[in-house]
């Protein structure tokens, strides 16, 4: 299990257990060595809010932390019953987007990248520089010096032309994998469609966008935009059905939005059924005499599933 960088030096009573799904190289030394994965805490790309990553064993790799809860939910492992029902997802990441706030930052000047990786608020970011290799660098810098000592600055032209390419792949993984989309679900987790298989290779596009869009800046998001040529009023090439809504990726225990709960209950008691179709009644009598097609409207909405009724 890897370690947390903060808590190496506590010592907790009680045992904390948590759920994760992973790639086998995220927290999986090779036979033989003793390295660890380790949790480190660094800005995200998009918000500046210090996000819990995950560093590989090697150093060479960094993958994402994203965090599934609702409440009420808990695990059975083993024997026990483990409070937290959180799901924690690890996925890897392009350490370049986590470094292009830096290079931002510091786009007048050359510099190394040890010293543009210096951050004493979050000085974990200066454990990436094992995750970047000079020839990723080249992608969205130009570079100066020789093997022994090189210095990069950002360039515009390049990381536009590269952030280009990383939507045309996602929207090719898009389609290739039948994700469903539709207009207004570019950050959705899960989207489903009517009629998905109608969906033009700008739908994915736009998609993909969105998903490449939630690690950029509000920056370098409008000037990607504006490079795919993507507009807000842009329409899908087909109708296609409302997607449903995103599952809450966060830390923070989400707050309830729609409880249809209570009134379900109501509606599968008998007791409330007879009253429901007491006060339906009366109702469609007093609707009756204006409008017939608003009382059918208000009798399927209250009474659907049951049988109807013969006027009295």
């Amino acid at each position: 299990m890897p370690r947390n960088q903060q808590n190496d030096t506590e010592r907790h009573k009680e045992v904390n257990q948590w759920i994760f799904i992973a790639p086998e190289n995220a927290v999986c030394a090779p036979e033989g060595e003793d390295t660890e994965s380790v949790f480190i805490k660094i800005p995200h790309p998009k918000t500046g809010k210090e996000l819990q990553f995950l560093l590989s064993h090697s150093g060479d790799k960094v993958f994402e932390v994203l965090r599934f809860k609702e409440e009420p939910r808990s695990w059975f492992v083993e024997d026990s019953i483990q409070k937290d029902g959180s799901l924690h997802v690890i996925t890897p990441i392009d350490p370049l987007f986590l470094i292009l706030p830096y290079l931002t930052k510091f786009s007048q000047k050359f510099t190394t990248l040890e010293q543009l990786l210096v951050d004493e608020k979050h000085p974990s970011i200066g454990t990436l520089t094992g995750c970047i290799s000079p020839d990723e660098l080249l992608n969205i810098c130009d570079v100066k010096g020789d093997d022994d000592l090189q210095v990069y600055r950002l360039n515009n032209d390049k990381t536009i032309a590269w952030l280009k390419t990383k939507v045309e792949q996602t929207a090719d993984c898009v389609s290739s994998s039948g994700v469903h989309v539709s207009k207004g679900s570019q950050s959705a987790t899960f989207v489903r469609s009517k009629r998905h298989s109608d969906a033009s290779r700008g739908d994915y596009v736009r998609y993909a966008f969105g998903l490449v869009s939630d690690y950029l800046s509000l920056q370098w998001s409008e000037s990607l935009k504006e490079s795919l040529s993507i507009t807000d009023d842009a329409q899908l090439s087909s109708p296609e059905a409302p997607p449903t809504k995103r599952a809450k990726v966060t830390d923070e225990i989400p707050e309830a939005t729609e409880d249809y709960s209570k009134e379900f209950s109501k509606l599968t008691s008998k007791k409330e059924n007879n009253k429901t179709s007491k006060k339906l009644t009366a109702a469609q009598k007093s609707l009756s005499k204006v409008d017939k097609k608003g009382m059918k409207s208000l009798s399927s909405f209250f009474g659907a599933g049951t049988k109807k009724t013969k006027k009295s």
